[in-house]
């Protein structure tokens, strides 16, 4: 996946992600995430959570909470990642291969 920070501040930041293929499951202990999709679909986990979701949805990720996402379809996925504290590469830990 590829993401761009479109704006940040000491409190938060959003950044724009283009998922191609998928996001593995991973977690950030620190920073809370709201997702918005803004186009195509995925199937996502949220903890113990599997649902579909697609353009117009908001999924609420909770700091610490194990989560993933995979593209349904051809089509690329663009969602719209709000964070709290900002998004730092340095806070997600992985927990399967990328």
């Amino acid at each position: 996946f590829k993401y761009s920070v479109l704006a940040e501040t000491d409190t938060g930041s959003i950044e724009l992600i283009r998922l191609d293929d998928k996001i593995p499951m991973h977690m950030h202990p620190k920073e809370n995430h709201f997702v918005y999709v803004y186009k195509g679909r995925a199937k996502g986990t949220v903890g113990s959570v599997n649902a579909e979701v697609g353009a117009g949805q908001l999924v609420a990720i909770p700091a610490g909470v194990p989560h993933s996402f995979e593209r349904i379809g051809d089509s690329p996925v663009e969602i719209i990642l709000f964070s709290t504290p900002p998004f730092m590469p340095g806070d997600t830990v992985f927990l399967e291969k990328k």
